[in-house]
């Protein structure tokens, strides 16, 4: 997924079925400090992303579910 700051920053959220799942970031770009989010069903959780780069991430409970946010 591709996001583009305005205001500094773009919010990126991930909406969680009944399923169980947790987002931990395997890389982020020099500066960024982005939670991970722990185990969360049935919610929406976002994240803001000030800082341009890749952050690549993947589901603890699923580690096959993996994902990437650029930030522009």
């Amino acid at each position: 997924m591709t996001v583009t700051r305005s205001g500094g920053a773009a919010t990126v959220t991930w909406v969680f079925q009944s399923t169980a799942h947790r987002v931990d970031w395997d890389a982020q770009p020099s500066g960024a400090a982005v939670a991970n989010i722990g185990s969360t069903s049935s919610a929406s959780v976002g994240r803001d992303f000030s800082v341009a780069g890749t952050y690549a991430y993947h589901c603890e409970i699923h580690p096959a579910m993996t994902g990437t946010v650029v930030v522009q």
